[in-house]
């Protein structure tokens, strides 16, 4: 499949950020931050939207990725596929370890923009990837669909509570929710609710060290249903358990954060949990 690169402007926008201490502060980009007065910080929590503007006359199109939840300290790019084939425009976001340094413990909201011009007035297919770890792993699709730019503009919203969002707010199924150390998301209509327990053992490959395997960390979690509670227990390297059915729900651990560090080990109150619960069919 062939594709050609298609101009753009970049811009990156640190909107706010959580409370943290980076381990260097060469470590951020070059952008301005706004921190939290306290230590633990105020609620930080956002949709992530797709927002666009349409310039007719000057053929310009513009779009922002609005709301990027990602770690503080690294180096980011964008840029801009066409398939020649089927006229997509693909928009490609980078996130990988700062250098030197690699990761810190605190995350903050991006946006990323990019303009195209000479973009005739249509309706153009849009996809939006992500890559984000630290590994070789595939790009995640973050969305794809259509935009009618003889509208003008218009907002997507890609992720609803996108960051740090207080505590016992709602879990909601099939989407990918991020917990807190020992923090509880709850469904009421399911009568469900799940908890970050505990952080059993983190041996990872730390973001400033070099390994021979990306290593495995493991969580405990509490899963209830209907005043009924299972303790769990999951990892994120994929030849251990990512992902347990109880009661008629798959329980997946997406991710962990942040990333292991031989210089700052994560203590248990940094940690974060993106996990994803699900309906299943089995009992």
């Amino acid at each position: 499949m062939r594709y050609m690169f298609y101009t753009l402007l970049l811009t990156f926008c640190i909107l706010f950020v959580s409370s943290c201490e980076p381990r260097d502060s060469d470590n951020q980009t070059s952008t301005t931050t706004t921190a939290p007065d306290s230590e633990c910080g105020p609620e930080i929590c956002a949709d992530e939207v797709l927002a666009w503007s349409y310039d007719a006359t000057a053929q310009k199109v513009i779009i922002t990725n609005k709301n990027v939840w990602l770690n503080c300290c690294g180096e980011r790019s964008v840029s801009v596929l066409i398939n020649n084939g089927t006229g997509e425009y693909e928009i490609q976001e980078t996130d990988g370890p700062a250098e030197p340094g690699g990761r810190c413990f605190c995350m903050c909201f991006f946006d990323f923009t990019v303009e195209m011009t000479d973009v005739p007035e249509s309706v153009i297919s849009v996809m939006i990837t992500r890559d984000s770890s630290d590994d070789e792993v595939p790009r995640d699709t973050v969305w794809e669909g259509s935009l009618d730019l003889s509208a003008g503009s218009g907002e997507v919203v890609i992720a609803e509570d996108v960051g740090w969002c207080a505590a016992g707010s709602t879990l909601t199924l099939g989407e990918t929710a991020v917990l807190m150390y020992q923090e509880t998301l709850s469904n009421e209509e399911e009568n469900i609710s799940i908890t970050f327990e505990s952080v059993i053992g983190d041996s990872r490959c730390p973001s400033d060290a070099q390994c021979v395997w990306e290593g495995d960390a493991e969580i405990g979690l509490v899963f209830s249903h209907d005043n009924e509670t299972a303790d769990i227990v999951l990892h994120t390297h994929p030849n251990y358990t990512t992902a347990v059915t109880v009661s008629g729900y798959t329980i997946t651990l997406a991710d962990l954060e942040p990333p292991a560090s031989l210089e700052n080990p994560p203590a248990p109150d940094d940690y974060a949990a993106h996990v994803v619960v699900t309906k299943s069919d089995v009992p």
